[in-house]
């Protein structure tokens, strides 16, 4: 065999080598899904939340929302597994609207209700819980319980991480929270409006006689006070505590 053809076999085998080796590698990036080591029931697919630099730079905090189960305030699950698959693709939906931030869509406080005061409006459904903690805390908890007010202590939680955070989310059944409210007085107002503390201010004043007040009475309504515990094994804990107020009418 001549020179010129052992050089066009050896070129041919060594094309033929550099083909093969260049077909088993992938076009696109392959990620292990499966890689987290967290005990965690899911771990949330990225591409659902924001990845950009001003949720790095604002979404770092911890804080707690509540939702009606149902896009509406009114109507019930069946079942309590039915309850949990509702509460579950409501937290799916919250993290891609919302983008994992908290809104002003929340039924705590006194941003949107439908109710004087904006008060929560004759609500007839079950209730999910919402949490965030900040990047501070990135281990998972040793234990994450809920109660209203300084009731029975409830361990129904789901934790669930993300690439910017840990969550958690809970549903509360409307015939247990319902039965729990207590009316607004005197004694619990400062409580119940904490988070409009300035327009409270107006209208003691204004029950007083020591300023003029045109809203509505203050005291109307009931509310609960729920009360969160987010607790580590080295004895760190995040709390949190908010205000669902409500009012029934025509």
């Amino acid at each position: 065999m001549n020179s010129i053809v052992k050089y066009c076999l050896i070129l041919f085998l060594f094309s033929a080598c550099a083909q093969e080796e260049t077909s088993q590698v992938p076009d696109t990036d392959v990620v292990d899904t499966n890689s987290t080591e967290l005990p965690s029931d899911i771990v949330l697919d990225s591409a659902e939340l924001d990845t950009n630099d001003e949720f790095l730079a604002n979404g770092d905090s911890s804080w707690l929302q509540g939702y009606y189960l149902f896009d509406d305030n009114w109507g019930e699950a069946e079942n309590e597994s039915e309850i949990e698959k509702y509460a579950s693709e409501k937290f799916r939906k919250f993290l891609k609207w919302s983008k994992g931030k908290p809104n002003e869509k929340s039924i705590f406080g006194h941003q949107s209700g439908a109710g004087p005061n904006n008060i929560q409006w004759n609500p007839e459904t079950d209730l999910i819980c919402i949490g965030r903690v900040s990047n501070e805390r990135l281990e998972i908890p040793k234990r994450v319980t809920w109660r209203i007010f300084n009731g029975e202590v409830n361990k129904s939680v789901t934790w669930e991480v993300s690439p910017h955070g840990n969550y958690f989310h809970f549903y509360i059944q409307r015939e247990y929270w319902q039965k729990l409210q207590r009316k607004v007085t005197m004694e619990n107002i400062d409580r119940v409006y904490s988070d409009i503390p300035e327009q409270l201010q107006e209208w003691k004043m204004g029950l007083a006689g020591e300023g003029e007040y045109y809203g509505f009475d203050m005291l109307l309504g009931q509310y609960i006070e729920l009360n969160v515990m987010v607790e580590y094994d080295d004895g760190g804990i995040v709390e949190f505590s908010e205000i669902l107020h409500t009012l029934y009418g025509e």
